[in-house]
């Protein structure tokens, strides 16, 4: 059994398929023919108490396969919308690629995804591999349940060049010292300006600051 699990880390699936039903058919007897309709006189059924206080159902994961092996590895993640279908696209690219690597994919909402890895890590029945948000990492890594993967990049003799990556991205993917992620994606940051009101307004020099911004704006 697969003792740790690997890590991608977001610095921030399969998309559900919902099919329209139609109107039910009346209902067959034995013979196959069709059975009466209820009597519209009949009393409507009570209907049914709901105790306010019961547990919300945990929502059902969405499972998707990838490849045909006898042994697929598990991934877990939150990607619920057009980025778990991208998702998709490049897990179904990869099993064509590699025919002796199949992976299943289990799509869990993030609220609910970050406290089922807990129980599954206790239970013993965690995924291969996962993806997390960056600022989840210190504490799973505090748990001591993640697979160090600095011998994946280059600096470890891995395949992945760590210079192609920013410092700030490689720090949000390590806790204590030790790397515990591979980046999927990083969120940039950018900020438009209308320089016609800034002129208007008798400002000449660009925020260059989140602290810049606060001032000018008082």
């Amino acid at each position: 059994m697969r003792k740790l699990s690997s890590v991608f880390a977001l610095l921030v699936v399969a998309a559900m398929l919902l099919s329209a039903c139609a109107g039910a058919a009346p209902a067959a007897t034995s013979d196959g023919a069709a059975a009466p309709a209820a009597d519209a006189g009949a009393a409507a059924p009570a209907e049914a108490t709901v105790d306010a206080n019961a547990p919300t159902p945990e929502p059902t994961p969405v499972v998707n396969a990838f490849g045909n092996c006898d042994d697929p590895m598990r991934l877990w993640h939150g990607l619920t919308g057009s980025d778990g279908v991208t998702l998709n696209d490049m897990l179904t690219q990869f099993a064509a690629e590699n025919p002796d690597i199949s992976v299943t994919v289990e799509i869990i909402a993030w609220g609910t995804l970050y406290q089922k890895l807990q129980t599954a890590f206790v239970a013993g029945t965690q995924p291969d591999m996962i993806l997390l948000h960056a600022s989840e990492i210190p504490q799973f890594g505090s748990y001591g349940v993640l697979r160090d993967l600095s011998d994946q990049y280059t600096s470890g003799g891995g395949w992945l060049p760590d210079d192609d990556i920013s410092e700030t991205t490689m720090s949000g993917m390590s806790w204590d010292g030790v790397t515990y992620g591979i980046p999927l994606d990083n969120h940039g940051r950018g900020l438009w300006i209308n320089t016609a009101m800034f002129d208007a307004a008798g400002i000449s020099t660009d925020p260059a600051t989140a602290e810049m911004q606060l001032r000018q704006r008082r």
